[in-house]
């Protein structure tokens, strides 16, 4: 960590033509320049942990003694010049911002790959990723938990039916019966399904509008009194010779008997839709809508009942105290 925003120039780079180890950590270099390591013959580690690089130069090919790669917390997007290292066994490539894989013809070129950690990148296709890795002949040690990906349902068996012979995944040993259960694994891949993000949303605070009273038209009156109102209530009644107060009287008995039992009617609760709207890079989803009446606290609950009559609480309603 000296501080670094260019790699070192060409004359310095002859004086390392002979290293084995190039530790460049902790720096701020964002580029590799073409031709500079390829000039270090006897390379066979590189640390690149904790730059800013975006990309690694197309030159890798060149590095014929290059063994191990350690780019990890960069801002590499495409590790594709990598695979063409002739030789090179590990590639560090965690805390990136690896979105996708090269297809399974270019990751077919890393040949000699045996352990690739991309933990905590940006990899969302699970059948996609599986088959470029498939095509590592290789490889054995895989990390990719920290990814969209790995959050799958069955992620972890699987990667394991894709990629068998696998000996660790995500710094764990597979087991027998881990190895056993992936072979059991009905022929068609789960991950062909659509993904399934299961996710909880809590709403902290709901404020609900009341409706508007309802319009009310005025209708002409016989006598001073609603006769065709409560005339039209007590026929529908069976009752064609009550009196508008007679009406009255049976609604409100109506009402004691449909309601709940304390002498009013239980008003209606209107009913709220839910849904969820979540925005990807390629499309947006929507749950379907739930329509949900919300829940209503009733007055009169054991833990704080009002008096049914009376305001001294007696229930004789003379006011002694």
């Amino acid at each position: 960590d000296s501080g670094l925003s260019e790699f070192p120039a060409k004359g310095a780079v002859k004086d390392l033509r002979y290293a084995r180890e190039l530790d460049l950590q902790g720096n701020a270099l964002t580029v590799l320049p073409e031709g500079r390591l390829p000039r270090l013959e006897w390379l066979e580690s590189l640390a690149l942990t904790g730059n800013r690089l975006a990309r690694f130069p197309d030159d890798l090919a060149r590095c014929n003694r290059l063994r191990t790669i350690f780019a990890g917390a960069n801002d590499i997007v495409d590790p594709a010049p990598a695979f063409e290292a002739p030789v090179l066994l590990h590639l560090g490539l965690a805390h990136n911002r690896v979105a996708r894989l090269p297809p399974a013809d270019v990751c077919a070129g890393a040949e000699t790959l045996v352990s690739f950690d991309l933990a905590a990148n940006a990899l969302c296709g699970l059948r996609e990723t599986l088959e470029s890795l498939a095509a590592m002949p290789s490889l054995r040690a895989l990390v990719l938990r920290g990814n969209p990906l790995a959050l799958e349902p069955g992620y972890r068996l699987a990667v394991l039916k894709k990629l068998p012979l696998l000996r660790t995944l995500d710094e764990r040993e597979v087991s027998r019966e881990e190895r056993a259960a992936a072979a059991a694994r009905a022929d068609a891949d789960p991950a062909d399904a659509p993904t399934t993000v299961r996710f909880e949303v809590r709403v902290d605070a709901l404020e609900v509008e009341p409706d508007p009273p309802a319009a009310v038209e005025a209708e002409p009156t016989v006598g001073g009194e609603d006769a065709g109102a409560d005339g039209e209530a007590a026929a529908a009644a069976g009752d064609e010779t009550a009196a508008g107060d007679d009406a009255g009287l049976d609604g409100l008995e109506n009402g004691e008997e449909n309601g709940d039992g304390d002498g009013e009617a239980s008003a209606p609760k209107d009913e709220c839709e839910f849904w969820v709207r979540v925005r990807l890079p390629e499309e947006t989803l929507e749950t379907s809508r739930i329509k949900r009446a919300p829940p209503v606290a009733e007055v009169g609950d054991d833990a704080g009942d009002e008096p049914a009559a009376g305001a001294d609480g007696d229930g004789d309603g003379d006011g002694d105290g």
